[in-house]
């Protein structure tokens, strides 16, 4: 659509790739809802370990010789929240692949009644002053989107000690464990 509204009539190879992670990333999502209502008979709550340990492992065959270094808790979460969560996945762990140098850093842990996702790189970080808003891109808006929004959560961009760039997500779960 935006490329329709913009009067162009070719769209770019990496706005095709996008799309594409984007529709697998729904599907990984769609299959484990399935399979859990299957098994449960309503998936109410699923586990978000699950959900991104399946989304991962798909991303990280078009990583090599970069790897993954995964840490995640078990964090019980609503079908909607597990949803948001595996589309801000994808989308970091895009930009971390495309900006990014080195091993890819993703961790989820739970501090109490709250959430905290986070995704690491050794690219060149984020400038001091970073506001994801003034960066505009489609993939940056959609973060910030989902993260107000749809989980009522906040990010914070930061660059790392040693170099490369770290965004946190906090969010409330509003699952039980």
């Amino acid at each position: 659509e935006f490329q329709t509204r913009s009067g162009q009539d070719m769209v770019p190879v990496s706005d095709v790739a996008r799309l594409g992670q984007s529709i697998r990333t729904l599907g990984v999502i769609h299959d484990i809802l399935t399979q859990e209502s299957k098994q449960e008979g309503e998936a109410s709550v699923i586990s978000g370990k699950k959900v991104l340990t399946r989304l991962l492992s798909l991303m990280e065959n078009s990583l090599e010789p970069r790897r993954l270094l995964v840490e995640l808790a078990d964090i019980s979460l609503p079908g909607k929240q597990a949803t948001s969560l595996a589309l801000i996945t994808n989308e970091l762990v895009s930009n971390a692949i495309k900006h990014g140098k080195g091993d890819i850093g993703v961790t989820l842990d739970q501090e109490g009644d709250i959430a905290v996702f986070t995704v690491s790189d050794d690219g060149p970080g984020f400038p001091k002053d970073f506001d994801p808003m003034k960066a505009a891109n489609t993939g940056l808006e959609l973060i910030e989107n989902i993260a107000r929004y749809d989980l009522q959560g906040e990010t914070h961009y930061s660059a790392r000690p040693h170099g490369g760039a770290r965004v946190t997500l906090k969010f409330p779960v509003s699952g039980t464990a």
